[in-house]
C-alpha cells in the first residue's frame, strides 16, 4: 500500500471542518475517526467518521465513509456504491491503518 501525502494532508483538512465548534446551536463531538483501506479501490484512503450531537436543536447521529483519492478529492462511498448490500460488504472488508514513522500502515 502506497499513499500520497495529498490524500493524507486532504484527510486532515477534511477533519478541520467537521471537528466540534464551540457553538451554541451546534455542540457536536467526534465519536470515532478512523483512516482505512479496502483493496476494491486500491489508490484510496478511506476515512470512517461519527459525528453526534445537536445541531440547530436537531439531535445528529451520522456515520460516514469518505474515499479520499491519490489527488485529495473525495466521494461519499454511499454515491460511489449504491446497492446498500454490496456498500455494506465494502465497509465489512476495510482494514484500519495506523501512522508510524511518518508511513501508514495496516493494523493486524
Amino acid at each position: 500500500m502506497r499513499f500520497e501525502n495529498k490524500q493524507i494532508l486532504a484527510i486532515a483538512e477534511f477533519i478541520q471542518t467537521i471537528k466540534p465548534k464551540d457553538d451554541v446551536s451546534e455542540r457536536t463531538r467526534l465519536e470515532e475517526c478512523v483512516i482505512m483501506y479496502n483493496s476494491e479501490m486500491p489508490d484510496c484512503v478511506i476515512l470512517k467518521y461519527r459525528l453526534m450531537g445537536y445541531r440547530d436543536g436537531n439531535e445528529i447521529d451520522e456515520l460516514r465513509f469518505l474515499c479520499f483519492d491519490k489527488e485529495g478529492d473525495y466521494q461519499d462511498v454511499r454515491s460511489m456504491i449504491k446497492d446498500p448490500n454490496a456498500r455494506w460488504s465494502f465497509y465489512h472488508h476495510c482494514k484500519e491503518l495506523y501512522m508510524e514513522g511518518g508511513v501508514l500502515k495496516q493494523k493486524k
